[in-house]
């Protein structure tokens, strides 16, 4: 139990960081997309730290977890498409590209934590729980690395995620 516990708090850790990388980077961006990514990220990552935080003391004070406790959000998976489709004039910014690499880089090291927790948790109340954060966490990689096209090449990135256009759809 002692070693899920320090799993769960080197998690909190990641979710605090993520936070406060993905506000500062919201507050520095000039793109509205990006912007708008970050800030929404910063959110579920706040989110994400307050219901780990939770579930560690519920099991360091060995209290029961609700299921309750583990309620993440409304949304799993991609969460930008709507924005992809209003930003439609957009330059290259070095910056928010260097944002999003780093961004992408956390969101990877956090899904990869998620599932070595996955494996060490035993209660099926936080499996779901973990289970639900890994697509959540793959759900912001997806949003980043769509991000980081549209940013290098909204032609490129509508020919691909528009393709019913194309297909007669």
């Amino acid at each position: 139990m002692k070693e899920f516990i320090k799993v769960l708090k080197k998690a909190s850790e990641l979710e605090l960081d993520g936070h406060e990388f993905y506000k500062k980077s919201a507050s520095k961006s000039k793109n509205r997309l990006v912007k708008s990514l970050f800030n929404h990220l910063a959110k579920e990552e706040k989110v994400h730290y307050l219901r780990i935080k939770v579930i560690a003391d519920s099991l360091i004070n060995e209290k029961r977890i609700y299921k309750k406790d583990t309620i993440l959000g409304k949304i799993e998976g991609r969460i930008f498409d709507e924005i992809f489709t209003r930003n439609l004039k957009v330059k290259e910014y070095k910056a928010e590209i260097e944002a999003l690499k780093i961004a992408e880089k956390m969101e990877k090291g956090s899904i990869k934590h998620y599932k070595d927790a996955l494996k060490k948790a035993s209660d099926p109340i936080v499996k779901d729980f973990i289970s639900r954060l890994i697509r959540e966490e793959e759900g912001h990689l997806i949003s980043i690395e769509d991000s980081m096209e549209y940013i290098k090449s909204p032609e490129d990135w509508f020919a691909r995620n528009e393709r019913s256009m194309y297909d007669g759809a």
